[in-house]
């Protein structure tokens, strides 16, 4: 990436928020459910209100919606506008409406439906989505974009797309769970055709405020929806385990429907697939107490994202469907499923029968490129400089992650984050590094972290941004660039993270080591104060 292009990023990126700033400013989009708003919704959820001209945004979770106008007598009669987003703007039909209330569908490229009226107390409004006669249900899954913008745009505009029904996504939409990186991927799926029904990922729900973030935008982690006889179920599976209310929740879906076929989708496999490997819920007892719950009664298929690659395998007559190739690195071989993709479900409505195909998406170009600034200083360094101008660190090591399981155990090799800034007038002890990943994920780090006093370099070793792994090199070495830490015992543990953590960052944002190995590097900027 040379330096025009890095500009032309740059104003992008601050026009951007600045369109952001004036959408949040006039249309209260993120703004969550406020308590008194005269609506009650059910089938979507409220992602903004503006109770001064008594209007509602609502993100539709299902081909159903009903608005159920609570009683207010100061609000009796008074003008009102609901918005309702990710909705199919074809095949409508609603019920409830006077004359003179207006109904406006903004389509095809946008599932846009405005409903402007007058407030009539305890009055039901209902917005259908009637379906084709066809006896066979198409739709989209994609896993663990973390980020990867362009390959969910590239499946939102396929042909597959333009015949399918929706889409669900197996969680992981971000990197971070940060609300910057849910906002995009709710301005990216408003410009998807069809409906796009989320699960979160264990990405997305990472920080203290993350599950707020991902409600304002999307709703109730657990929802489930009817089309054409079928019930397609949302579970949160994001922290690796299925809470009680989880197992409340779908318990009483089966009990309440127990003919009707059922489609489970969310975020981590009850089970993995592949023989030895433990990518899945947190504990055998959570994946034998779900399988046990999901016999005999009429569950066709769970799909799931998290491992990193594509899998379909049947298992007392259910299918379990991975899909996780929506841009995160991949964990297997193209031969053994890792490949990027999406997956289109077909289901004969008659018969109950599944089929599964994979559609590849464009290979991701890695950049070799690494960006520098402080203030108004930067410098562009691409691999060839970095080899021939640093010094490099390298040794053994392997991070903790959130479930305690150690992971890229390897040989590294790189250059000191310290020697990187020092080329741009280093840091001082009041200002931060602010590592930016081309998966949108954004890290901070002290000044202690980057220069090390003798106590903490014991602990955590040199902070280096690795090029090379195991003796792969960019842009073959698919993680990298890579934040890497190099302890002495060759081993970056949750303790060690937590021990070498300043206030309001590291293991006081996100109680993970490997939160800190941050991949797919192509910024360091230094901020705050001189």
């Amino acid at each position: 990436m040379n330096l025009k292009s890095i500009m032309l990023l740059s104003i992008l990126s601050s026009f951007a928020l600045l369109t952001g700033f004036i959408l949040l400013y006039f249309i209260p989009v993120t703004r969550p459910n406020i308590p008194g708003f005269p609506f009650q919704i059910t089938g979507g959820a409220l992602i903004g209100s503006n109770l001064e001209n008594n209007s509602g945004i609502v993100w539709g979770q299902s081909f159903n919606i009903e608005i159920m106008q609570k009683y207010d007598v100061t609000l009796r009669n008074a003008q009102f506008t609901v918005l309702i987003l990710n909705f199919p703007t074809s095949g409508v039909v609603i019920s409830g409406l006077e004359d003179k209330e207006t109904f406006t569908i903004e389509g095809p490229l946008k599932s846009r439906l405005e409903l402007t009226g007058k407030n009539r107390n305890g009055r039901i409004i209902q917005i259908s989505n009637v379906p084709d006669d066809g006896s066979s249900i198409k739709f989209l899954t994609m896993g663990d974009t973390q980020g990867f913008s362009d390959l969910y745009e590239e499946m939102i505009s396929s042909k597959e797309a333009v015949e399918s029904s929706f889409i669900l996504h197996l969680g992981d939409i971000t990197a971070s769970g940060d609300k910057e990186s849910l906002q995009n991927f709710q301005n990216i799926s408003e410009r998807s055709k069809i409906p796009i029904y989320t699960t979160p990922g264990n990405h997305d729900l990472k920080s203290s405020n993350s599950t707020e973030f991902y409600e304002m935008y999307f709703g109730n982690a657990e929802y489930f929806f009817e089309y054409k006889g079928f019930l397609f179920i949302s579970l949160n599976s994001s922290t690796g385990y299925y809470s009680e209310n989880s197992f409340s929740f779908l318990s009483e879906l089966l009990s309440e429907f127990p003919k009707k076929p059922k489609v489970i989708f969310t975020h981590i496999p009850i089970f993995d697939p592949r023989p030895g490997e433990d990518h899945a819920l947190i504990n055998l007892t959570q994946s034998t107490r779900m399988l046990t719950l999901l016999n005999n009664t009429n569950v066709k298929a769970v799909i799931s994202g998290h491992i990193h690659f594509f899998n379909h395998t049947i298992f007392n007559g259910i299918h379990f469907i991975t899909s996780g190739g929506g841009g995160a690195y991949l964990y297997e071989t193209p031969e053994d499923g890792g490949f990027h993709h999406f997956a289109e479900i077909t289901i004969n409505t008659d018969t109950q029968e599944l089929t599964v195909s994979t559609i590849p998406l464009t290979k991701l170009e890695q950049e070799t490129d690494i960006i520098v600034l402080k203030d108004a200083v930067s410098r562009i360094f691409s691999l060839e400089d970095i080899l021939s101008e640093f010094t490099f660190a390298s040794g053994n090591s392997s991070f903790q992650n959130q479930y305690d399981n150690w992971r890229a155990n390897g040989s590294y090799i790189g250059i000191r984050i310290s020697d990187l800034l020092e080329t741009v007038g280093g840091m001082s002890t009041n200002q931060w590094l602010t590592v930016d990943s081309w998966d949108g994920l954004t890290s901070n780090f002290s000044y202690s972290v980057v220069y090390p006093n003798s106590t903490w370099y014991q602990i955590q070793g040199d902070m280096v941004l690795a090029f090379s792994f195991d003796g792969l090199v960019v842009p073959d070495y698919v993680d990298g660039y890579r934040i890497v830490f190099l302890p002495p015992d060759g081993s970056y543990s949750n303790e060690d993270c937590k021990n070498t953590s300043s206030p309001n960052e590291g293991w006081n944002v996100y109680p993970s080591a490997g939160f800190r190995w941050v991949k797919y590097v192509y910024s360091l900027s230094i901020n705050g104060g001189g």
